[in-house]
């Protein structure tokens, strides 16, 4: 990584998102540093390039941003108007505390030493982040009396997931080392040595992740029960 992207954390004014994906791309200067007044077609270039999103991909993902959180495609976002709770941002985060609770802004530490801690052998793929989510859930359950959970939670938990390992994992057949998954998610940066998809990140690839997340979410939600 070349020193004109070196990571840098963000500054007090910068801009950030519930997203280490955006995140880390903003604090390597891909994005803007400041994380202010990005257009459509700036992040969709972004995630292609040094992502290897597949042009489509990067297409829906960056107009379903947008939308959701009521911005107009012939307009710019700043990456903290993904805040908007329950659009992009959501309850029972692999990383943040619930809206409802504080914080839902920042990364938790403790959120990632939990998470970690379903590891396999050093390595977190589906199963671990599925068991990590259910766990996530019961706590939302027992300490937000706002907190709601149903299908689009579910759905929004299980592309959660696929995004983190289709990013960091795409040539490790979506298994990560932890140590790896650690500086994505509280350093918000891309870990050393790590490269981007050899090959395109499709829709229906990111659905193969997401189903079986999903399905593994429900299997767990009824054991659980």
């Amino acid at each position: 990584m070349s020193s004109l992207h070196e990571w840098q954390p963000a500054g007090p004014e910068d801009k950030r998102s519930p997203c280490p994906a955006l995140n880390s791309l903003a604090n390597h200067g891909y994005l803007p540093r400041d994380g202010r007044d990005i257009t459509p077609e700036q992040l969709e270039k972004v995630l292609q390039r040094q992502l290897n999103f597949s042009w489509f991909t990067s297409f829906m993902l960056t107009r379903l941003s947008f939308l959701v959180i009521g911005k107009t495609l012939a307009g710019k976002l700043d990456l903290d108007d993904l805040y908007k709770h329950n659009a992009i941002e959501h309850d029972a985060s692999l990383t943040r505390n619930d809206f409802a609770l504080g914080g839902s802004h920042q990364v938790n530490p403790k959120l990632i030493d939990h998470l970690l801690s379903f590891n396999v052998d050093g390595k977190i793929g589906v199963e671990s982040l599925s068991k990590y989510r259910i766990n996530r859930i019961k706590d939302s359950e027992e300490s937000n009396k706002d907190f709601k959970y149903g299908f689009n939670q579910r759905n929004s938990g299980s592309f959660e997931i696929s995004l983190l390992l289709s990013t960091l994992g795409s040539e490790t057949n979506r298994i990560v080392d932890v140590k790896n998954v650690d500086v994505f998610l509280r350093k918000e940066g891309f870990p050393e040595g790590w490269e981007k998809a050899k090959n395109a990140i499709t829709i229906p690839y990111l659905f193969s992740t997401f189903r079986k997340a999903h399905k593994l979410l429900k299997e767990n939600e009824k054991k659980e029960a």
